[in-house]
């Protein structure tokens, strides 16, 4: 898999849209 810097911001998009799915799961199951 070839990394390309284009593709970068997308990563990180998904990737802060899942840890904060991962946050809220945390933190409704605190509750």
């Amino acid at each position: 898999m070839a990394f390309d810097l284009q593709a970068l911001p997308l990563l990180l998009l998904e990737l802060t849209h899942w840890l904060d799915q991962l946050l809220n799961q945390r933190l409704l199951l605190q509750v």
